[in-house]
């Protein structure tokens, strides 16, 4: 995982953060409500507390509501970006899953398309 937070520009209020995810990594956004999640490239499953699933491909994007807990799981090599939600992205907590868990990936992906194991 590569996070590369993006500073305010000249005339912009909001910020972003820029995050990179290869195929079958996890990561765990916690305190995130309000914040949009866009997808730049590539394929992540979103999985919201409260909310379901969901998958996002380049250019779909998705508002984080409920308690601000989200599993991003990239179904492919995946950049997206994190912001607006009307405070700094860099107060999301951003926990990388690994280990067992993330072992479990490719067999909870099969016969999803994209997501499935190579």
């Amino acid at each position: 995982m590569e996070a590369i937070r993006q500073g305010q520009a000249a005339g912009q209020t909001t910020q972003w953060l820029h995050l990179e995810l290869e195929r079958r990594e996890m990561l765990v956004l916690a305190d995130a409500r309000g914040q949009t999640l866009e997808c730049r490239t590539g394929e992540l499953w979103l999985t919201e507390d409260g909310g379901g699933d969901r998958i996002l491909r380049p250019g779909e994007a998705h508002v984080v509501a409920g308690n601000g807990c989200l599993v991003v799981s990239a179904c492919q090599d995946a950049r997206f970006v994190l912001g607006g939600g009307g405070h700094d992205p860099a107060t999301v907590s951003l926990q990388p899953v690994r280990g067992f868990l993330a072992s479990l990936l490719p067999h909870e992906l099969s016969g999803l398309g994209g997501c499935g194991p190579a």
